[in-house]
């Protein structure tokens, strides 16, 4: 089946009176998420990281990000950080923000894209994410690293 990874968006009932039968109608089709990678961040360290690129042929659609923390320890001030597809502070897909509250081992932060126009990405793009103001702790050996997991679907 050629369709077997799409998903309805919005689906609703013809009540017409031709049709009593309140027949489900489909609106409109899109791709369903997908994982497109998972990738490990010292928060500690300014710079951009590779988290995908969009294989030949393709063009990246991204939804979103999930930031999980996996080792935070005696933090003072959370990272500041930005995901893009372009070496301007890479930023254009999702906005630069602080990571308020995002400090504790566990938590679970969603970032989502700042406009339909900025999350695609065409073939051999990269999609990075910057870590534009480091995390900073009460001493060099504590922690605060986080697994980025970026969502999306390629068409």
């Amino acid at each position: 089946m050629g369709n077997q990874n799409l998903v309805p968006v919005l689906v609703t009932f013809d009540t017409t009176s031709a049709n009593q039968n309140h027949v489900p109608v489909l609106i409109s089709l899109t791709p369903a998420d997908s994982l497109l990678s998972t990738t490990s961040i010292n928060g500690k360290a300014t710079g951009a990281t590779l988290l995908f690129t969009v294989p030949a042929g393709k063009t990246a659609i991204v939804t979103k990000a999930q930031l999980h923390m996996t080792s935070a320890s005696n933090v003072t001030g959370v990272a500041t950080v930005s995901i893009g597809k372009t070496t301007a502070e890479w930023q254009d897909i999702i906005a630069e923000i602080a990571l308020t509250g995002f400090d504790t081992t566990g938590m679970v932060a969603t970032l989502t894209p700042i406009a339909l126009t900025a999350v695609s990405t065409a073939a051999a793009g990269t999609i990075k994410i910057d870590v534009d103001a480091a995390a900073t702790t009460t001493g060099g050996d504590d922690t605060y690293t986080f697994n980025v997991y970026l969502y999306g679907y390629l068409i």
